[in-house]
């Protein structure tokens, strides 16, 4: 899902402060090319487990949103990526074959990548579903982008754990920054960023963020009846089982 879906999640489980904010945003900067997606992605607990006592006591509220976002620990994109119940994909790969065809064709893309990048065009359907209901949401994301202190403290534990610089990890957020919009998302700004991303990943140059824009809207037909139902499925579930994964800092 998109940074202000993530939020709007986190939000009913926790305070936004810039902590939480920044881990909820921690594992979309493999878009930076740092980490990989499976490291930002498939290690949170091993990162919560590299910590020491004080450590993991102040990076608490961080922990919370990595692992409200994260695949394993089964957070958001778990359930929306990987499997939303027993025996099924996850919700935004349910809902994408419908559009698969015209996506591989207004972007240029390879067939094999059309399944992958249609369920992008769904997940940004939800996340303009929820600026349009919950637009304080947006403000979150800029103070946590410009909170340097907190960008300083999480970027130590996370370089020393994933082998990487801490300026990589700061400069991570910097990337991933650069590719959300500016204000309030809509269905063109989303899709101007969704077609700088795959210029930026891919190498895909020229795809119109218009046409992009307009299967967005098609794809809102797809999510309209049931992405509440989902997001509060998720919710609960995450919610019962985060206790454990942020286990004891007493």
């Amino acid at each position: 899902m998109f940074p202000l879906t993530h939020l709007f999640l986190l939000s009913k489980i926790t305070e936004l402060d810039d902590l939480a904010v920044l881990g909820s945003l921690f594992p979309d900067t493999c878009i930076a090319g740092h980490l990989s997606w499976d490291d930002t992605h498939r290690h949170g607990l091993e990162f919560a487990g590299s910590l020491q006592r004080e450590e993991k006591r102040l990076l608490m509220p961080f922990l919370t949103g990595f692992f409200a976002h994260s695949v394993n620990p089964p957070g958001l994109d778990y359930y929306g990526d990987e499997c939303m119940a027993p025996g099924k994909p996850g919700y935004s790969f349910c809902k994408a074959p419908g559009i698969v065809g015209e996506v591989v064709s207004a972007c240029n893309l390879p067939g094999e990548m059309g399944l992958w990048k249609s369920h992008n065009v769904i997940e940004m359907a939800v996340e303009v579903r929820i600026a349009r209901l919950y637009p304080e949401l947006e403000k979150f994301l800029e103070q946590a982008f410009n909170s340097t202190e907190n960008l300083s403290i999480i970027s130590g534990p996370l370089g020393r754990h994933f082998g990487v610089s801490p300026g990589d990890i700061i400069s991570a957020y910097g990337i991933l920054q650069s590719f959300i919009p500016a204000s309030l998302p809509d269905e063109v700004s989303l899709g101007a960023a969704f077609a700088g991303q795959l210029e930026h990943k891919h190498g895909i140059a020229g795809v119109s963020p218009v046409y992009v824009a307009g299967l967005i809207v098609k794809a809102d037909s797809f999510i309209v009846g049931d992405y509440e139902e989902f997001l509060e499925d998720c919710l609960d579930k995450i919610t019962m089982a985060l206790p454990g994964w942020l286990g004891d800092t007493t």
